[in-house]
């Protein structure tokens, strides 16, 4: 991109926003997107860039400005955007660093990290390697750039900033502003904003306001990812069939969000009392209505603290875990 990056002069009116992997819309980018639309000056115009289809359709259908990578539309905001926000490094599954030299980048991240991320983990792994093959990779890091200069860096607490973020990231500085995505726990937000909707289940959504209305409880379960992508359905640790019953003489709905990086599983029930959500989907809408949580070592439960309900820990595999995993 660098012989067309001469002609283009950077405007800083124009702020375009890349969500996760292939630019889906949820998640921090989802919900600073839509702050935006609401807060940003009116000469001020946001735009969304994504690879995925259905995304483009769906902001598309909402009269929203979005532009599908990797058409010439897409790449010429990115050359002339003045203001770039993620929440990924590895946008459309590839590297876009490129693309954003010259803006004012803004990371926004997407977790709470109890594990290693990044610069953190990218160092360990370099320790396992011999002198001469970790020279190599350095060389190659600096010849990438894969770990950027961010002007910006959004950071959920002071803790996080010292102990995870300043060691894992490359920033300039690192704003204390807590995670665009959990102003959805605030009595102030408007959840029935047709933007908040997109990507949402609605009809799970329905149910479970149904089920509500008549007295039920909600529960929902979302275990984190295993670099080996192993769950507890694969060694029986989380039994839903032998769970039905006593989710029938409780009047309880079971709730399951997998992570997107486990997305693909299937699950063997024949619950009535489940609702199986989209991996890809926005969960957060339907996090307010759920009554307790049940997670292992994801970063949900940092959120889910801000719905001030009971969290169940469920560390099936703690030990396995702690040795074979980040």
């Amino acid at each position: 991109t660098l012989p067309y990056r001469i002609f283009f002069r950077r405007n800083k009116l124009l702020w375009v926003v890349i969500g996760r992997d292939d630019g889906v819309f949820l998640d921090n980018s989802k919900y600073f997107y839509c702050w935006l639309k609401e807060n940003a000056p009116f000469d001020v115009q946001v735009v969304y860039v994504t690879r995925d289809k259905k995304t483009q359709r769906l902001l598309k259908k909402n009269k929203q400005d979005v532009y599908l990578f990797p058409t010439w539309r897409a790449k010429l905001c990115l050359l002339k955007a003045g203001f770039i926000i993620v929440d990924n490094y590895h946008s459309f599954e590839g590297r876009l660093i490129d693309w954003y030299r010259g803006a004012i980048l803004v990371q926004l991240w997407h977790g709470s990290p109890l594990k290693e991320i990044e610069l953190m983990l990218h160092k360990k792994r370099l320790q396992r390697l011999g002198e001469k093959k970790r020279k190599l990779a350095l060389l190659i890091l600096q010849l990438e750039d894969k770990f950027p200069r961010l002007d910006f860096l959004i950071s959920p607490s002071q803790f996080f900033s010292d102990h995870v973020f300043i060691p894992a990231f490359n920033a300039k500085s690192i704003i204390l502003s807590g995670y665009p995505r959990n102003d959805i726990f605030s009595k102030k937000f408007n959840l029935s904003s047709a933007l908040v909707k997109i990507n949402t289940d609605s009809e799970a959504l329905e149910r479970i306001e149904r089920h509500k209305h008549l007295g039920g409880k909600v529960i929902i379960y979302m275990p984190t990812y295993r670099d080996d992508f192993k769950s507890s359905f694969d060694i029986d640790g989380f039994q839903i069939d032998a769970w039905n019953e006593t989710f029938h003489n409780h009047n309880i709905l079971l709730v399951l969000k997998l992570h997107p990086e486990m997305g693909a599983q299937k699950i063997n029930h024949s619950s009535d009392k489940l609702i199986f959500i989209d991996a890809d989907s926005d969960i957060y809408p339907i996090l307010p209505q759920t009554d307790i949580l049940i997670t292992d070592y994801s970063s949900i439960y940092f959120d889910y603290l801000h719905n001030n309900k009971p969290i169940i820990f469920f560390p099936y595999d703690l030990d396995y875990y702690l040795i074979n995993n980040r």
